[in-house]
């Protein structure tokens, strides 16, 4: 639907400006923490573009567990991503508060240690 197609636009977007910048960008489908589909790094090779149009056509369900994906980003960046950047992109409609308190502070304290 439109939601998905806009989040899509984003993940594509998200990805070029990557590029541009000189930066790896990983990209990891999910829609809870069991569900979690690493795509893996973006090159900009035939392969890289492959795998990114292999998402882009993906079409995903199932349901948004911010929890979960984040949980899944905070630990790649404890081990070895430390200096990325993290973009929670989605086409569900989060909960208010999105993440328990918890999650919120060690989404926090991650942040506060890499910068």
């Amino acid at each position: 639907g439109t939601r998905e197609d806009i989040s899509k636009a984003v993940v594509l977007a998200s990805v070029t400006a990557a590029h541009a910048q000189g930066r790896e960008c990983r990209v990891v489908s999910f829609s809870s923490v069991s569900n979690a589909v690493e795509v893996g790094n973006i090159t900009c090779d035939a392969e890289g573009i492959r795998k990114l149009l292999d998402f882009l056509s993906y079409s995903f369900g199932g349901g948004t567990d911010v929890t979960g994906a984040l949980k899944y980003a905070m630990d790649a960046m404890e081990n070895d991503m430390s200096s990325s950047d993290l973009l929670l992109v989605t086409d569900g409609e989060l909960p208010n508060p999105p993440v328990s308190n918890v999650i919120f502070a060690k989404l926090e304290a991650l942040k506060q240690q890499t910068g």
